[in-house]
């Protein structure tokens, strides 16, 4: 099934059970396995939330993608990269402590051929070392650090090396995105000297843990300028600014 066929699908409203199985343009294949790959679809590429961001930044050839949950968002920004003629081969690295997204990702990265270029990474955002309590959610973009709330579905789970990626990137990162559910207050406190070697950073705040107007000042602080900020879909309609708002994403450059 394409993707604009299931955009009108009743498959789509309806029964979004597992194994979907996408071809893009591109040549790219979205897989879908578990029943909370869908919002992330339906945010990505249907909503097409970051396509504001992707417009504002020059071609990028290494990127950090943290919380990336079930990969699309870095097949989005491959996609983007091949209808837009970015010539140089891309390198990534994706990093999330959920296993059942981490099933998809590699799954994904698999059936496209990718494993060349997106490497895995399981673990943490946070602290520079040691390990971390994880509510692991079925529904995976509810997973938390902060909220644990079953011992069943919690667990310690190892903080990642953000340093050690320079290595899997063959260089600093050109971009850093992070949507990682209120980790970013502990991203920002404990790697700043690592998000600095990055030329972009594109983040999505959530409060109570971290507010708009807060991150941009530690961006400032930091050397980056902010260059947009939007709200999530389900916000569009708010009349504050984006960066007032409980959650939303914004994307600074560094100066």
């Amino acid at each position: 099934m394409s993707l604009a066929r299931l955009k009108t699908s009743i498959a789509w409203k309806v029964f979004p059970w597992t194994n979907f199985n996408f071809k893009l343009a591109s040549g790219l294949r979205l897989c879908l396995r578990n029943r909370g790959d869908f919002p992330i679809l339906q945010e990505i590429f249907m909503e097409q939330s970051y396509a504001p961001f992707l417009r504002d930044i020059a071609p990028v050839r290494r990127w950090v993608d943290l919380g990336c949950n079930c990969g699309l968002f870095s097949l989005y920004l491959e996609d983007w990269a091949r209808q837009h003629g970015w010539k140089d081969e891309r390198r990534a690295c994706l990093v999330d402590a959920n296993r059942l997204a981490l099933a998809s990702t590699r799954d994904s990265i698999a059936r496209n051929d990718l494993g060349s270029q997106f490497h895995v990474v399981e673990g943490l955002v946070g602290v520079k070392t040691g390990t971390m309590g994880f509510f692991e959610s079925k529904s995976t973009y509810k997973s938390s650090v902060f909220e644990l709330k079953s011992k069943e579905k919690s667990r310690q789970v190892p903080v990642v090396d953000l340093a050690s990626l320079h290595e899997k990137l063959g260089g600093p990162p050109d971009l850093v995105k992070a949507d990682i559910e209120g980790a970013e207050k502990l991203l920002f406190e404990h790697w700043p000297e690592w998000l600095q070697t990055s030329r972009y950073l594109l983040v999505e705040w959530h409060e109570p843990h971290m507010k708009g107007r807060d991150l941009d000042a530690i961006c400032s602080r930091l050397g980056f300028r902010l260059v947009a900020a939007y709200p999530p879909a389900y916000l569009k309609n708010d009349s504050r600014p984006a960066l007032d708002l409980p959650i939303g994403s914004a994307l600074w450059e560094r100066q």
